[in-house]
């Protein structure tokens, strides 16, 4: 009885603070090192929480070197959505790049990052 009522108040916690989205993946990733011009890639993933379909209405990045992919189809609810993001650099040295993930219906958008170190002459 006491893991019932445990499960029902975390779950209303996660609707009480607004939490449609659970982050399998974490909401960073670090690439580590690098080559310079040789795409990178990795995939943010995460559980719908809410009692409904949810949409992802945009996915937007920093610069034109960060390339997100999205699905377009509604998550249903406790299905798994992901959104992979692709990374050229262009430039030596450190990167941190953020994306801001825009859900139907939210005015506030979900943060991720992506983060590394890029080598290669110049």
């Amino acid at each position: 009885m006491k893991l019932f009522w445990l499960f029902f108040s975390l779950l209303g916690v996660h609707w009480a603070q607004g939490q449609d989205v659970e982050w399998l993946s974490g909401q960073s990733f670090d690439f580590g090192e690098i080559e310079k011009g040789k795409p990178v890639e990795t995939t943010f993933q995460f559980r719908n929480l809410s009692p409904s379909p949810i949409v992802i209405d945009l996915v937007r990045t920093t610069c034109g070197c960060t390339i997100p992919e999205w699905s377009k189809t509604p998550i249903e609810p406790h299905q798994i959505g992901e959104i992979k993001v692709v990374y050229d650099a262009h430039k030596s040295g450190f990167f941190r790049k953020r994306i801001k993930v825009f859900f139907e219906g939210k005015r506030k958008a979900k943060k991720l990052t992506i983060s590394g170190e890029v080598f290669g002459y110049e």
